[in-house]
């Protein structure tokens, strides 16, 4: 069977995989036409919405290309109208979002302090009482993810599912779409965490709870496949599976203009590749998403995408590119917040690679101050190998076996594969560990499968 896939493979000019990838997704576009030939009909898709639902879908298009001010101001239209309570809770605290994704934090606490304040006035409706505090619950998160606090996030993402998920029935697309959202959420908390199994258990849900959704939103696909490719991307074996996914999620918002989406896809696709140690395609996927970024972005996102390309082109033998591009970020972010503290972190990569081995320890050293105090154990961790391999670098070998054992430790617990394996082959080379330099060579084998 395997050899026969092989010949047709080689006969269309593709690799094996692309063949099953292509085959899979000729497999799903089968399975969705005979649904709708042979399933019962789902509700009819005639109900005309509201002028608040087209208010509201209108600032969503403007948010997909980046026009963060215009969205905002199409949700402010939203409410003044004569719209419901709770419609202004809703059309508030995806203004956070939107807000956040501007790099305005201060506006999005502006708007979910008044979201949280229009809660008193509907509570004699419980059903709506019961949304718009789960509403206010996923505003929060969001606040709190994009300003660091991953703890925060998690706990207010988690009492929002609680609470959509008893409200989330076939009849209730609003709550059923807010549920899927949610779930998306947590599942991204958990893979920038390290927790794939559980970002995994997550999206599993969403999913389901998507096939189920009567005329489901036309990105949600591509957000799933995102989310997926996220998780796959920090567990041991999962490049593959995370690069598929990640590309699939690339093709849906590129055929729906979902430019913003794109771009940040692209991004994560470029990293992708330099864990695998594909300068190339890396470089390729980084530098497209990093000429269309500038337009459809935020300062904070630009600047994260900054971050991640300077590390493919660090690794990719353009320290002096990766040192110019984590100067441009830092003057995007403000002092303090997560992003500035991964600005010390890639800093300190680049350093490394431009032989600065002094400046690179002390921007390790720094980085890692900063992610402790926010909680990002995974970064602690990479901050320590990079400290740990400019002391190798000045000869300083007791140090480095410190910091490596550390950050071992650390990143056996918290890690994605590949920054194991860059803290396997330092250990390997500083402490002569037989069995670290075999753990990086078998681990770096399951990244290029």
């Amino acid at each position: 069977r395997g050899e026969k896939h092989d010949a047709v493979a080689r006969d269309l000019g593709i690799s094996r995989r692309e063949f099953y990838r292509e085959r899979r997704r000729a497999l799903e576009r089968l399975a969705s036409t005979l649904e709708r030939e042979f399933s019962t009909p789902l509700e009819p898709a005639r109900i005309r919405p509201s002028e608040f639902e087209l208010r509201l879908q209108y600032a969503s298009s403007l948010h997909l290309v980046g026009r963060f001010d215009a969205a905002l101001c199409e949700l402010e239209r939203s409410t003044t109208q004569d719209a419901a309570a709770g419609e202004r809770i809703r059309a508030l605290c995806y203004g956070v979002e939107v807000a956040c994704d501007g790099g305005n934090p201060s506006y999005a606490t502006r708007m979910l302090d008044s979201a949280a304040d229009m809660l008193d006035s509907i509570e004699d409706d419980e059903r709506e009482s019961a949304g718009s505090s789960a509403f206010v619950a996923l505003g929060r998160g969001t606040l709190a993810w994009r300003t660091g606090n991953i703890d925060e996030a998690l706990r207010a993402y988690e009492f929002a599912a609680r609470s959509f998920r008893p409200l989330a029935t076939s009849n209730d697309r609003v709550m059923l779409d807010a549920l899927v959202t949610t779930l998306l959420r947590i599942a991204d908390v958990f893979s920038e965490s390290g927790l794939p199994d559980k970002a995994l258990a997550a999206v599993g849900e969403a999913r389901s709870i998507g096939d189920r959704t009567p005329h489901p939103a036309i990105l949600q696909r591509g957000d799933i496949a995102a989310a997926l490719g996220s998780a796959h991307a920090v567990m041991t074996g999962g490049l593959s599976s995370a690069i598929d996914e990640l590309q699939e999620a690339f093709a849906i918002y590129q055929r729906h203009h979902a430019i913003r989406r794109a771009v940040k896809t692209s991004n994560e696709l470029s990293v992708l590749f330099m864990q695998r140690e594909d300068f190339e395609a890396s470089l390729r996927y980084g530098r497209t998403a990093q000429g269309v970024a500038q337009s459809v972005c935020s300062n904070d996102e630009f600047a994260y995408m900054c971050l991640n390309l300077s590390y493919a082109e660090a690794r990719g033998g353009h320290p002096e590119r990766a040192l110019a591009l984590t100067k441009q970020a830092r003057g995007l972010v403000g002092s303090g917040s997560f992003l500035a503290a991964l600005c010390t972190l890639a800093d300190a990569e680049a350093r490394l690679a431009a032989h600065q081995f002094d400046a690179a320890i002390r921007a390790s050293k720094s980085a890692n101050q900063a992610m402790t105090l926010l909680g990002g154990q995974r970064y602690v961790g990479a901050a320590l190998r990079i400290e740990a391999e400019a002391h190798e670098k000045l000869g300083e070998l007791p140090a480095a076996i410190d910091r490596i054992a550390t950050a071992i430790d650390l990143l056996q617990g918290y890690g994605h594969p590949f920054s194991l394996v860059q803290a396997y082959r330092c250990s390997a080379r500083v402490s002569g560990s037989h069995t670290h330099r075999d753990a990086a060579a078998d681990l770096m084998a399951t990244l290029q499968m």
